[in-house]
């Protein structure tokens, strides 16, 4: 972490909760999905301080009618990675639609000082009038500046919105120079000329006009890492109707808009705090304050930050930015200023503990060779987590612990608003003595960090249900190599088994989804082994291997009464050990579902969780589930009818082999016709003509330039199943789990793998520019021209048929435009979260 990053402390804050009056989203009606655009606006409750204790966790009853479903589109597990795609046309109205749903509404001054930045402990009206006093002269003296200025509203007029930075840039630094802000806090700079290099791989450097930069920051080789917060600048536009409270809906209104939440974004990803604030500035005087979290955004009303009425905005404002952590008048605790918003359960260890923590990484053969003591040091956080006192028991009692990251972190949500994902490589500080006493290394473990929404069952139902499944028939989860979750804690349930670490839960609940059901809760699960990006293999046959375990997982998984539903590259790791004895193994059940079986498994064996609703487990079933690019065809297909179709264990199987294609069309030499483009033409972002295609062509389906390797039979007999799962009814055979398990593991455990090694070739992103893809969209857009009427005709007679009762409900075979038959069901379409909208560069 860079050393001017956030640095939270362990300090209880005063929150303040109360109604709140939300104006400029009209009530809309839900079609009963957590992930569809409107949703009826459910006013927000006050929120209480529960006590509840982390112990046995429980999940939150989603309401009736309501079920868990995934983003349709997710992105890869990887580092601050985004699509494979440069940003074009489809990423800008990504980034609108993505940005228009997840608005708020406007609050008054008042409620966003209640609601998004409340009042500290400490903070009085004497104070703020003290740094009110303070600043005055300077708020006169931009008053002065741009008075005259207001002639140039003339549209005849040259237009320079930069006049306004100046005396704001002074306002606020006197603001924040006042003897009431604690000595370290940030200094605002016009940084409009600046580039600041972007947190997305193959996109262009950003520059906010305005950034509030920590103390010591280096102006020269500016980062997103030095930033508290932004603002922007516009001449005249508001983005935001005053008069409706919505958002403007010209190109023009729609760009600053998404400049706004592109910047909040970043601060949030590069950060990972739970709220970031931001202002824009419009017609020279005229202001809007700004927060950002992990459901939705909000904007105050409109104020004149050069009147003397709204004087004490400002100053307000940035004294809860810095100040809101101050103990007493003698200063803050901790190493530098917290900006409001950051994670209040993340510190810093001191040198003491990091001494030990590098012993016990040396302990490790495979991370000394590639973390040095100095990326230790100053890449570890220490975040407050639980564990299970018993491990083997998923019953067990849980404790609070503190984990602390070793190097980088492993994964990064690039998403604005959602799950936000973040895993780090830990060690429990707790048991680091004992393993050095003991001459031993430290286990290591996986920190998932996520934003999980209240009404989905919490995720680690699903570990302990296979866990039990695993102990009741004998399974050795361990020499299988299968994921496993150690505890799990809501932050905003924290409960009291703590001693000195205190933080204010309020913080790691949202309070800006657009209705109640779209609120998340701040969740840390443990989990065990370390995995790596599946991308990185280091040969074809650890691939291959890697993947062979993920069936073996899925098929697991599926007898303990769990399907998994989300198969992606990113859900399917690398073993980071090398001396583990397996190659990967399957993880991410966010969005997994109950079996039939499953439900009555869980119930039977987890009495005081929260029930298992069967009805409500086979409607979730029939949702449009899973990550986009990797999806079984009958799914897709389901979903372009309109109709749905049951998960079942085939689908993920499939799944599989989807992904074994996407890391092989990118990371092994192939002679594919379409070469560097054939990931965009087999994995398009709409349909399913090219998958169908693709299955019955072998030039396409096993491109291989080396046919001798055990990576070439295990192409073209995993294809022959697709394709036979995918005929039309009368001929069409369903992907059998041993079938599919037998040829891979015939491919695992061959004798004539390569020698030499064969590790992931690199992957060149293809520009947006590139006069290929015109080509591409131009013959795609045609094919979907072409079917559109043939689907639409189908759709007309599946719902006819369904009507008059010749396809019964959860029964019908009816046939796509190619032909493929599945069981078919009508239903209402999951539509995605903005989370992981690929394209979205928000």
């Amino acid at each position: 972490m860079d050393q001017n990053s956030d640095d939270p402390l362990l300090l209880v804050g005063e929150s303040n909760s109360s109604s709140r009056t939300r104006r400029g989203r009209p009530a809309t009606p839900s079609s009963g999905s957590d992930d569809e655009l409107g949703g009826y606006d459910v006013p927000e409750e006050p929120l209480n301080n529960p006590a509840a204790r982390a112990t046995t966790p429980t999940a939150n009853p989603p309401p009736e009618g309501y079920g868990p479903n995934t983003p349709r589109i997710r992105r890869a597990f990887g580092r601050f990675t985004n699509a494979q795609v440069k940003q074009g046309p489809v990423d800008n109205k990504a980034v609108a639609d993505a940005n228009e749903m997840s608005f708020y509404g406007v609050l008054s001054l008042e409620e966003f000082f209640v609601e998004a930045l409340p009042k500290p402990e400490h903070e009085t009206e004497a104070k703020l009038d003290s740094i009110v006093a303070y600043a005055e002269r300077e708020r006169k003296a931009a008053k002065r500046k741009l008075d005259p200025y207001i002639a140039a509203f003339n549209e005849t007029k040259k237009r320079d919105e930069n006049v306004v930075a100046k005396p704001f840039v002074k306002l606020t630094n006197k603001i924040l120079s006042s003897d009431e802000f604690p000595q370290g806090a940030g200094a605002m700079h016009d940084t409009h000329t600046r580039r600041i290099p972007s947190l997305d791989e193959e996109r262009s450097a950003t520059g906010p006009d305005l950034s509030l930069l920590q103390a010591g920051t280096d102006l020269v080789r500016l980062s997103w890492a030095g930033h508290d917060m932004v603002a922007e600048i516009k001449w005249l536009l508001d983005f935001i109707d005053s008069m409706t409270n919505q958002l403007r809906k010209t190109e023009e209104a729609k760009l600053a808009s998404n400049q706004l939440s592109k910047s909040a974004r970043y601060l949030l990803m590069q950060s990972g705090r739970c709220r970031v604030y931001l202002i824009t500035l419009f017609a020279l005087s005229k202001a809007r304050l700004f927060c950002y979290d992990r459901a939705g955004w909000v904007a105050t009303d409109v104020f004149d930050w050069l009147d003397p009425e709204y004087a004490n905005v400002f100053p307000r404002f940035f004294y809860r930015l810095y100040a809101h952590k101050l103990v007493d008048d003698a200063g803050l605790i901790g190493e530098s200023v917290p900006v409001a918003g950051c994670d209040d359960t993340i510190s810093r260890p001191d040198e003491h503990v990091l001494e030990k923590l590098w012993s016990g990484v040396r302990l490790h053969e495979y991370l000394e060779k590639k973390l040095s003591k100095d990326e230790v040091d100053t890449q570890c956080i220490r975040l407050i987590a639980a564990r299970r006192a018993d491990p083997e028991d998923p019953h067990s009692a849980q404790e609070l612990i503190h984990c602390l990251t070793v190097g980088p972190i492993l994964s990064v949500s690039d998403s604005l608003v959602g799950r936000a994902t973040r895993v780090y490589r830990v060690v429990i500080e707790e048991d680091l003595d004992e393993y050095l006493a003991d001459g031993k290394p430290p286990v290591m473990y996986a920190l998932k960090d996520v934003w999980r929404e209240n009404v989905r069952r919490e995720e680690i139902d699903y570990y302990d249900l296979i866990l039990h499944h695993c102990k009741t028939n004998g399974i050795d989860m361990n020499a299988l190599g299968m994921a496993r979750c150690l505890g799990s804690i809501d932050l905003f349930e924290p409960g009291d088994l703590y001693d000195d670490d205190k933080w204010d839960n309020t913080l790691h609940r949202t309070r800006f989804g657009v209705s109640e059901h779209r609120q998340r809760h701040h969740t840390r699960t443990l989990l065990t082994p370390v995995g790596l990006d599946i991308e990185g293999f280091p040969s074809t046959k650890k691939l291959v291997g890697a993947l062979h375990n993920a069936t073996i997982h899925l098929g697991i998984s599926f007898d303990a009464g769990v399907l998994h539903r989300d198969v992606s590259p990113g859900n399917v790791l690398l073993a980071e050990d090398p001396g583990s004895d397996v190659a990967g193994f399957l993880v991410d059940y966010d969005y997994a579902e109950l079996t039939e079986e499953g439900v009555k498994k869980f119930n039977d064996a987890f009495p005081s969780r929260t029930p298992a609703v069967l009805e409500e487990s086979k409607s979730s079933l029939k949702d449009f589930t899973g990550t986009f690019k990797f999806m079984a065809i009958q799914i897709v297909v389901a979903e372009k009818l309109s109709l749905s179709v049951r998960h079942e264990l085939r689908h993920d199987l499939e799944s599989v082999y989807w992904v074994l294609i996407w890391n092989v069309l990118r990371h092994v030499k192939h002679q594919h016709p379409d070469q560097k483009y054939a990931c965009l033409r087999e994995f398009p972002e709409v349909g399913t003509d090219a998958k169908r295609t693709f299955v019955m062509d072998e030039e396409r389906n096993n491109p291989l330039v080396d046919k001798t390797t055990p990576l070439s039979p295990l192409l073209s007999e995993l294809a022959i199943l697709v394709r036979d799962q995918n005929l039309p009814q009368d001929l069409c055979k369903e992907l059998r789990r041993d079938t599919f398990l037998d040829i891979f593991e015939a491919a695992a455990h061959s004798h004539t793998w390569p020698l030499a090694a064969d590790p992931a070739e690199p992957y060149e992103l293809v520009s947006a520019n590139d006069p290929m893809l015109d080509g591409e969209r131009a013959r795609d857009s045609h094919q979907q021209a072409r079917s559109q009427q043939r689907e639409s005709q189908q759709r007309i007679s599946a719902q006819r048929a369904s009507a008059s009762g010749s396809a019964k409900r959860g029964s019908a075979h009816l046939e796509d435009d190619a032909g493929t038959s599945s069981e078919l069901q009508r239903r209402e379409v999951v539509v995605e979260e903005a989370e992981e909208h690929e394209p979205c560069d928000l």
